[in-house]
């Protein structure tokens, strides 16, 4: 951080440097071609105004790109501390471990059945609380799905840069999007509802998929 911090007012120093010599030769080309004192007086004043407009511009550019900075940071943490609900973490790691069946009636409504024990013997409530035995299709849309969906929109936007999503939910993206269960909800919805329903979180899928590759070839490079 100090290091960072270092860098920039090198950074700034170095600008106004080259401000400052730009004026100098500009009052020094003034003073060849002036004609009496007050021409050189105008070149003079000139020159300082410039340079500090200049220069006033060039912090307030610095200020505002700060700005954005701290606010798209403040923005991020949030949005984690949103999204990562004790319901949503129950529901991801359920999924990681293969523990909820699909079930759709035949009234047409769907739901996802909890196993009680998967063959390694891991239990559901090492995740959940309670005697729960299911979670509705909404609960899975608005816990999970739902939020996912956000990442990529907010990514698209430019709300959140895609190492900032590769870094936090890379991992759940792919659990979410891979699981056999999910795969035919998605199915069903696309059949039932709309064609496009979640494309996003595909594509986001997609996406961090391909930064994984790239970040192992630099690795491999």
């Amino acid at each position: 951080m100090h290091e960072h911090q270092e860098k920039e007012s090198y950074y700034v120093a170095a600008v106004f440097l080259a401000i400052v010599l730009t004026a100098i030769v500009t009052v020094a080309a003034c003073g060849q071609v002036a004609s009496n004192k007050w021409d050189i007086v105008t070149g003079v004043s000139t020159a300082i105004y410039t340079t500090i407009t200049a220069f006033l511009l060039f912090l307030a550019a610095k200020q505002f790109k700060l700005h954005n900075d701290v606010a798209a940071a403040d923005f991020a943490l949030k949005f984690k501390h949103d999204f990562f609900t004790e319901e949503t973490r129950g529901l991801i790691s359920l999924l990681d471990y293969d523990q909820l069946e699909l079930v759709i009636t035949t009234d047409k409504f769907a739901y996802f059945k909890i196993k009680p024990k998967t063959n390694d013997g891991v239990s559901c409530h090492d995740f959940i609380h309670g005697n729960r035995n299911k979670y509705s299709s909404y609960e899975m849309d608005d816990w999970v799905l739902n939020h996912l969906e956000d990442v990529w929109v907010f990514y698209t936007k430019g709300a959140l840069s895609l190492d900032y999503v590769y870094q936090g939910f890379s991992y759940y993206i792919e659990v979410v999007i891979e699981n056999d269960e999910i795969k035919k909800y998605l199915k069903w919805l696309r059949k039932e509802v709309a064609p496009d329903l979640y494309e996003g979180l595909e594509m986001l899928c997609h996406a961090v998929k391909e930064e994984a590759v790239r970040r192992n070839s630099d690795k491999e490079g």
